[in-house]
Formats: structure tokens, sequence, C-alpha cells
């Protein structure tokens, strides 16, 4: 097979695949996950129902996708945000603000923060958080002990805890119907944990 079609096909199929995820994020956005259809999601997309289940099995994978992607944006952004190491904890403290300032965004918090617990599980949008932000909060711990920023400890159990509050409060925010007061008072519970790592 000609090396280039190859290139053209796979330029095709990233280009679908993302026409798909962009749908249906403002498909999802608007009207929830169970209230929009595969048909409107192609339709908004301008592709097949062929197209969308060759890159995904059903509407629940294309979601969890979409998902993983949202997630993956927001660590990447917040590490962008964090080039800065002469302040190393500003910068850790700085990048848990942006989180939780993003989780009251209306888009991200009913597509991640209401909908998908119940559509994918807790369990599977943990697991999307571990391989999206893990990395990072590992190297940001390693950089914060060498620093003696913090107190030296266990890297995975420590990320693993921050992981856990980040996740939950990002859930108690999405659910509240005062989700700026749950961000204040989520905040102070994370700031209270890290300030026991020093």
């Amino acid at each position: 097979m000609d090396p280039m079609s190859k290139s053209r096909k796979e330029e095709y199929a990233d280009a679908t695949r993302l026409a798909l995820l962009e749908s249906a994020q403002n498909l999802f956005a608007d009207q929830g996950y169970h209230r929009t259809s595969v048909d409107e999601i192609c339709k908004n997309a301008r592709v097949t129902k062929g197209a969308l289940y060759h890159h995904y099995e059903n509407k629940e994978d294309l979601f969890a996708d979409l998902v993983e992607m949202l997630e993956a944006d927001i660590v990447q952004r917040i590490a962008d945000a964090m080039d800065d190491t002469s302040d190393l904890w500003a910068t850790t403290v700085d990048g848990i603000d942006m989180f939780l300032e993003h989780c009251l965004d209306p888009a991200y918090r009913r597509i991640v923060m209401i909908d998908a617990p119940n559509v994918i599980g807790a369990t599977r949008l943990a697991q999307i958080g571990e391989r999206t932000a893990l990395g990072l909060l590992r190297g940001l711990f390693q950089a914060l002990m060498d620093q003696k920023v913090i107190a030296k400890q266990p890297i995975e159990v420590s990320v693993r805890m921050l992981l856990s509050l980040l996740i939950e409060g990002g859930l108690l925010i999405g659910e509240s119907k005062t989700p700026k007061k749950t961000k204040s008072e989520v905040r102070k519970m994370i700031r209270r944990f890290l300030d026991s790592l020093k």
C-alpha cells in the first residue's frame, strides 16, 4: 500500500473522530447524555453512523473518550500554567484552584461531573483521572520533596490521596445547587490536606 495513501486515510480517520467528539461535546453539554442520540451526533458531525461505529462500540464508548479528552485537556492546561518553578508551592495551589474553577464551567460540569459518574461509573471515571493526572502529580510531588517544600513521604500514597480529593471534590461541585460555595469548601479541605504534607 502506498504510504501516502495510508497517511491520508489516517488523517481522515483522525478528522472524523475529532468531528464526532466536538459534536458530542456540544450536544452532551447542551442536552445531557441521555437526551442526545447517535443520529444527532452524526448529523452535527456530518458523518455516517457507520463512521461512528468504526471508531466507537456505542454512544457510551464515545462519551468515555470525550471525558478522557476533556480531562487530558485540563491537565495539560494546568501543566502549561505551572511552568514557573521558582515557587512550586504557589504554583501547586494555583493549579488546584485552576482545576476547581474549571469544575464550574457549565459544559465540563455537565459532562464530567454530573453525567460521567452515572454513564460510565465512578470507577471508570477514577481510572481516567489516573491516566490523565497521575503523571503530573507524581512529578510535582517529587519536585516538592526535592526542594524540601514538603516532607519526604511515599509519593504514590500522597498522589492518589490528592487525586481522590480532587475527583470527589469535583463531583461534589457538579452535584451542588450552590457550586461556587461548594467549590470554596472543597478548596479549603484540599488546602488542609496539602498543608499537612509540610
